[in-house]
């Protein structure tokens, strides 16, 4: 398990969540548990792939759109033993129009000032590979992050059924007509976890509020 300044959050499937805090940016970190064989009465374990997933704009909203979906039901799970809640589905297309007028309107009153915004709500990809790994996920753009002239990152995402949210950050480099897939980073949230970390997130924030108006 990991050590400060890692928060440990939540522990699903063999997979160890963290929260990670540095320069006022928020990380959502997860790693995977592998265990060896045993020996004796022992058992070792190794963990593998650390991943961090910066807190974009963009994946605050994402996170609470999946906390504001509805419970349906219950469905039966392993032969009819246990049962599992189902939850309606996150809408990411829906998500995506909203913060592309948000950001037109934000944009129109910036206008004198220049901005520019490394986001985009409005591209898509040009490259058939990440059209079809899309298709093949049966995942939705979220959000263009542009990383340079030749590279840019597609924020790609759905939720499931049983409450899961399914992040897929794909790397892209060269010019638009000559786009190449690079990299996926695939993140898989449960919903107690994405609970967990917007909890621990708002009382870190509370506490940083306070100290402040008691300085």
């Amino acid at each position: 398990m990991l050590k400060k300044p890692y928060v440990f959050l939540n522990n699903v499937d063999n997979n160890n969540y963290y929260m990670l805090k540095v320069d006022d940016v928020y990380y959502l970190g997860t790693e995977t548990i592998l265990k060896g064989k045993k020996r004796f009465f022992s058992q070792k374990q190794f963990t593998q792939g650390l991943k961090l997933l910066p807190m974009r704009s963009f994946f605050w909203y994402l996170f609470l759109e999946t906390l504001k979906t509805k419970k349906l039901g219950d469905s039966e799970k392993d032969w009819g033993l246990e049962k599992e809640p189902i939850f309606e589905l996150v809408n990411v297309s829906k998500l995506r129009e909203r913060l592309r007028n948000e950001q037109s309107e934000f944009s129109k009153a910036m206008q004198e000032k220049h901005f520019i915004s490394p986001f985009n709500y409005g591209k898509f990809p040009h490259s058939e590979t990440i059209k079809a790994f899309m298709q093949e996920t049966n995942t939705d753009l979220l959000c263009v992050e542009f990383k340079g002239a030749y590279k840019r990152v597609y924020h790609v995402a759905k939720s499931t059924k049983d409450g899961n949210l399914i992040i897929h950050s794909i790397l892209a480099s060269n010019k638009p007509e000559n786009e190449k897939l690079v990299l996926v980073e695939t993140y898989v949230f449960d919903r107690e976890t994405v609970l967990k970390f917007l909890q621990m997130v708002k009382t870190i924030e509370n506490v940083k509020e306070e100290s402040v108006k008691n300085d």
